[in-house]
């Protein structure tokens, strides 16, 4: 589940809450834990990525990307293997 962040227009207490996709909206009609008022809006502080950013397609692959991915696979000993037995 993410982790939504929200904020009470009136008097700014902020605060995040765990919850599913479909119950992201239901402490906008809640009232502030602060002041009482009903004036919290989602906000988003930050995405929270976990992961590869270039495999989530979140950053492009730098220009030396296609050197490395060759350097990995001359050094990789699984990589030589595969390729002794393929020629036998």
């Amino acid at each position: 589940m993410p982790m939504y962040d929200y904020i009470c227009s009136k008097c700014g207490h902020e605060f995040e809450r765990l919850l599913t996709l479909s119950k992201r909206l239901e402490p906008e009609s809640e009232p502030c834990e602060k002041c009482g008022e009903k004036n919290i809006k989602q906000t988003l502080k930050w995405a929270a990525t976990v992961g590869d950013p270039v495999r989530m397609g979140m950053k492009k692959p730098g220009g030396d990307f296609n050197e490395v991915m060759h350097k990995i696979k001359e050094n990789n000993p699984l990589t030589t293997l595969g390729e002794k037995m393929d020629r036998h």
